[in-house]
């Protein structure tokens, strides 16, 4: 077998050669390898981990029902309070029951206890529906920029108005502000 050419040989594979050339490789340089493979094994783990428990926590604190499934006293206080709604979806967070619907194509959220009392409420309103106070104070701290949208938040008896503000295409805050026209939070969005 002296001067056997093995590349010559059909059971030859160039690819096979490199491979074990690059175990070969690998394996003398393994232990810095592991180290960083390990770290990146660690962290994709960790992510997915992550992700995973906020899938499983998201479904169990929020729970789509059907119509039927909703406590006659929470539809009750529903129905009666809104009339001529549409796009109505109801769920079940935790010990709230929450409705979203459209009205007047605007829209509503509403969380009640299993009583039927409202326990707070958000809904889309226009511009021209905030009180004085709350466009003064974004006139005053951003008078070059334009509303875009408009929510009202209303828990325990206090309203919240949740101010989204743009200038131009990229740049764009959101506001809390209270009915006094107090600047809660400022961000940018």
């Amino acid at each position: 077998m002296v001067g056997y050419n093995f590349e010559s040989s059909p059971y030859f594979d160039k690819s096979l050669t490199f491979q074990i050339h690059f175990f070969l490789i690998c394996y003398s340089f393994r232990p810095l390898l592991c180290f960083k493979l390990k770290n990146n094994i660690m962290k994709n783990l960790k992510i997915a981990a992550l992700a995973l428990f906020a899938t499983a926590t998201t479904a169990v604190t929020a729970q789509d029902l059907k119509t039927e499934e909703v406590p006659a006293k929470v539809r009750t206080s529903f129905t009666t309070a809104h009339t001529n709604v549409q796009d109505i979806e109801w769920e079940k967070k935790g010990d709230h029951f929450k409705v979203e619907f459209e009205s007047n194509k605007m829209d509503h959220d509403i969380w009640y206890d299993a009583e039927g009392n409202v326990v707070k409420s958000k809904m889309e309103i226009t511009e021209s529906e905030l009180p004085a106070a709350v466009v003064s104070a974004v006139k005053k701290a951003y008078a070059d920029y334009k509303i875009d949208s408009v929510e009202v938040l209303e828990m325990n008896g206090a309203k919240t108005y949740e101010v989204e503000i743009e200038k131009g295409w990229l740049k764009e805050r959101k506001l809390i502000i209270d009915a006094s026209g107090k600047v809660i939070s400022d961000m940018e969005d």
